[in-house]
């Protein structure tokens, strides 16, 4: 029975010497720690690309990978320009580092 009182005067005595030795039995808690939400960039609105369809080669031009006529040309080049620009506003709107912006 004695040795049973010397444990529980101990375990009742441990934490009253711990708070006059340190003040504190616990660390204090951690600063509380900032996180960035970051908001994904909006990109512009989709693109209606007219579609090109080829023309079947002249014989003697080989060389060509790709035959268009005149209208299906125009249609390529207006394709062409429309992701330019629509790379250019994507660029702008989300302005990420190691992207450089066209001239």
């Amino acid at each position: 029975m004695t040795r049973n009182t010397v444990l529980l005067i101990l375990t009742l005595s441990a934490p009253g010497c711990c708070w006059w030795a340190k003040r504190s039995c616990f660390p204090e808690c951690p600063p509380p720690r900032i996180v960035k939400v970051e908001r994904p960039c909006e990109l512009p609105p989709t693109l209606k690309l007219p579609a090109v369809t080829r023309v079947p080669c002249a014989p003697t031009n080989t060389a060509a990978l790709v035959c268009l006529d005149k209208a299906n040309a125009a249609k390529l080049a207006l394709r062409e320009s429309a992701l330019k620009g629509w790379v250019q506003e994507a660029r702008l709107r989300c302005e990420t580092k190691g992207l450089t912006k066209p001239e």
